[in-house]
C-alpha cells in the first residue's frame, strides 16, 4: 500500500484534538497526537469562526512540532447534532465477473446520488454495512471475489450544509485541504466495537463537556444517531453557582477532586472544608451537587435511548468521554440508571495518560480502514481473507497492541 499521511481533528465543544498517522502496508502508524481547550464551538456547532480558527491553528502547529511532519490534508470529526441517517442499496453489475475496488467506489458514489436530501442538506459520510454478492450476504471485504451482481447496503449520514461549511472554512482558511467529514461517535466503533457482528443491539455513548452523542448498532449496522445538549459542564456550572466559584475554578476543582470525592465525603476524619488545588470547597456541597448532576445527566441520556425502537433489544452500553469517565464509582451510578450491561471506559483502561485524544485516534483509524478498502488489489484482499479465516493462528495476535489490545481484554465480558 502506498504510504500516506492521515490527519484528523476532533472538533469538540470543550476541547480540540488532533492525531496524525502514516499508512504503512497493512497498518496505521500513529505519529503523534495533541489537544487543547476548544474555542468558538458550542454544543457541537461553530459559533465564532475567528476564535475557532485561532484554536485550530494552534492545535495543528503543536501537532506538526511534535511529529516534525508537514500536514496538507485534514479530516474533520464532528458531533451528531442535527445529523440523520438513511439506508440505501446501490447495485453494480460486474462485467468482469469479479469485484474490484473500482466497483465499491462506484457503488458509494451511486449511493450518494440516490439519497433523498432535504433542502440545505448534504452527505456527511458513507458507511458500508454489508455486501450482497449474487444474493449472498457477506460482511467481509469482497474485493477479489467472483460474481455477477454486487449490491452494497450503505448507511448515509446527512447534515446541514450551513453548519458543515463553517468547519470546512476553518480548515481551508488556514491553508489546508479539507478531505471530508467523519462522525466522532461512529468512528468510535473502530475502537470499541471491533469484530462485533452479533444480531443484538449495542450502544456507544460519548459524554463530552457540552453535549452527549450516542449511536446504536444492530447486527453491526448503524441504526440510530442522536445528540443531547447536556454534558460534564453541567456539573461545572452548578459547582460554580452553588460554591460561588468562577467557571475556571469550578472546572479545576472538579478535575482534581472527582476521582475520590465519595471517599473524602464518607471519611469523617476529614474536615468539612477541604483544599483542592488553590481553592477550598465543602466536601458535602461537592458530593451532593456532583452526584445530583451526574444522575440527572444519565437519566436524560437513558430517556433518549428509550425513544428508539431498539431499546428493548440493547444488550450492552459502552460509555466514554471526558465529561463523565473520571468520577469515582461512576459505574455504580450507570448501573443504577441503565438495566443493560454497561461499561465505562477510562484512561487507565486505554493505557493512556488521558483520554482526550481517543476520538481523533479513532478518526484516523476510520479513514485508514476506508483507504485500505478502496486501494487494495484483489490478490492482497484474498490473502487477507484467508488469514482471517485462520482464527487459531497465534501470529495474528501479535498485531493486537496498544489501545485495541487493551480494550479487547477490558470489553470481553460485555461481548
Amino acid at each position: 500500500m502506498q504510504k500516506r499521511i492521515i490527519a484528523a481533528v476532533d472538533f469538540g465543544s470543550s476541547k480540540l484534538s488532533a492525531s496524525l498517522g502514516r499508512a504503512e502496508e497493512e497498518e496505521i502508524n500513529i505519529l503523534g497526537t495533541s489537544f487543547l481547550p476548544s474555542q468558538g464551538i458550542e454544543k457541537g456547532f461553530i459559533t465564532d469562526e475567528v476564535k475557532c480558527e485561532k484554536a485550530f491553528t494552534e492545535l495543528l502547529d503543536k501537532l506538526k512540532a511534535i511529529t516534525n511532519e508537514s500536514i496538507t490534508e485534514i479530516y474533520a470529526g464532528i458531533s451528531t447534532r442535527r445529523l440523520r441517517i438513511v439506508e440505501v442499496f446501490p447495485t453494480i453489475n460486474l462485467k468482469e465477473g469479479k469485484v474490484f475496488s473500482k466497483h465499491i467506489k462506484r457503488a458509494i458514489e451511486k449511493g450518494k446520488k440516490i439519497v433523498n436530501l432535504l433542502e440545505g442538506e448534504e452527505v456527511v459520510d458513507i458507511i458500508i454495512n454489508y455486501y450482497n454478492l449474487d444474493d449472498k450476504i457477506i460482511y467481509d471485504n469482497v474485493t477479489g471475489w467472483m460474481g455477477n451482481i454486487l449490491k452494497i447496503n450503505i448507511t448515509a449520514i446527512l447534515g446541514p450544509s450551513m453548519e458543515l461549511n463553517k468547519f470546512k472554512k476553518v480548515i481551508t482558511d488556514n491553508g489546508y485541504i479539507f478531505k471530508g467529514f467523519k462522525v466522532n461517535i461512529v468512528a468510535g466503533r473502530k475502537i470499541f466495537l471491533q469484530e462485533n457482528k452479533n444480531m443484538d443491539s449495542r450502544v456507544l455513548i460519548d459524554i463530552g463537556g457540552e453535549t452527549s452523542d450516542f449511536a446504536l448498532f444492530n447486527n453491526g449496522v448503524l441504526r440510530y444517531l442522536d445528540n443531547i445538549p447536556v454534558g460534564g459542564n453541567n456539573v461545572t456550572r452548578d459547582l460554580s453557582v452553588c460554591g460561588k466559584f468562577s467557571m475556571g475554578e469550578a472546572e479545576n476543582i472538579k478535575l482534581i477532586y472527582s476521582s475520590n470525592y465519595e471517599t473524602i465525603y464518607n471519611d469523617e476524619s476529614i474536615e468539612e472544608i477541604v483544599e483542592v488545588g488553590t481553592s477550598k470547597v465543602s466536601k458535602t456541597l461537592f458530593y451532593e451537587v456532583t452526584k445530583a448532576r451526574l444522575e440527572e445527566l444519565l437519566k436524560i441520556v437513558n430517556s433518549g435511548l428509550k425513544n428508539t425502537s431498539y431499546y428493548r433489544g440493547i444488550c450492552s452500553i459502552i460509555i466514554y468521554g471526558d465529561g463523565i469517565s473520571y468520577y469515582q464509582n461512576i459505574l455504580d451510578l450507570v448501573k443504577n440508571e441503565f438495566n443493560q450491561n454497561a461499561k465505562i471506559v477510562t484512561k487507565d483502561d486505554l493505557g493512556m495518560k488521558n483520554s482526550f485524544n481517543i476520538t481523533s485516534l479513532a478518526l484516523v483509524k476510520d479513514v485508514f480502514d476506508n483507504f485500505k478498502l478502496l486501494s487494495k488489489n484483489s490478490t492482497e484482499i484474498e490473502v487477507e481473507y484467508l488469514l482471517n479465516e485462520m482464527k487459531d493462528d497465534k501470529s495474528l495476535e501479535k498485531t493486537e497492541s496498544g489501545i485495541l489490545g487493551r480494550l479487547k481484554g477490558f470489553l470481553k465480558d460485555i461481548f
